[in-house]
């Protein structure tokens, strides 16, 4: 519940930032002896969500947000409302989580090319899997390239090339699955060159997707000048 109005005080600390509330809302470090309304919560998460929204909604921020607009949003919150409760390892019970997975992994495949990799090669299995996030998504396919040399190269010390600029999971990735990082300084024009420690011809590619990737499979339509990494 809200508190008394009392003059905000600066953060303190590094993440003092990263705790706003806890000079206006109650901060609670274990269950309530008394339940609160429910629309006593919804008040104090609407004051919450728009403090929140009119940060994000200035643009000034790092990219991780994907704004399509709060009807939208809205529309998305109803589709989620009908199945917050479904516990998707029960596939048996609820069937329609394989068939959203399903399409989605197929519609993002072909927005990335999958078409033309059937072309090259008819017999290419072009699949995915849903992530939780970035780490995830990052450190799963180390773990297949990793397993993938092991079982067609006879790899037992896998190495990746990396550029220093890497996102910090492939460090966590690297250590949990026992892969050494050859990190590459990156240059004034913002790439690495790789072909001076990698030998290319023989190595994996991997190319993170995570901000803006589905655009560069269509880069080729646009009028727009494209950086491309070398690959």
């Amino acid at each position: 519940m809200p508190k008394a109005a009392k003059k905000q005080q600066e953060p303190s600390g590094p993440f003092g930032d990263m705790f706003p509330y806890r000079e206006t809302f109650e901060t609670y470090h274990e269950l309530p002896k008394k339940s609160r309304q429910p629309e006593e919560v919804m008040r104090e998460l609407r004051s919450i969500a728009r403090q929140e929204n009119s940060r994000w909604q200035t643009g000034q921020i790092s990219g991780t947000y994907y704004h399509g607009g709060m009807e939208h949003y809205a529309y998305l919150n109803r589709v989620f409302a009908l199945f917050s409760h479904v516990n998707l390892l029960q596939r048996d019970m609820c069937p329609s989580g394989t068939k959203f997975e399903g399409e989605v992994i197929a519609m993002t495949a072909r927005m990335l090319g999958a078409d033309l990799a059937r072309e090259k090669d008819p017999q290419a299995e072009v699949c995915g899997a849903i992530t939780s996030g970035g780490t995830e998504s990052i450190i799963l396919p180390m773990l297949a390239y990793r397993e993938q040399a092991k079982a067609e190269r006879a790899i037992t010390a896998p190495e990746m090339v990396v550029p220093d600029t890497i996102h910090p999971a492939f460090s966590k990735g690297a250590h949990f699955f026992g892969i050494k990082l050859i990190r590459v300084p990156v240059g004034a024009d913002y790439l690495a060159d790789v072909e001076r420690d990698a030998a290319r011809d023989r190595a994996q590619h991997h190319r993170d997707r995570g901000f803006g990737g589905e655009l560069s499979a269509r880069a080729d339509r646009s009028d727009r000048e494209v950086v491309r990494p070398r690959a």
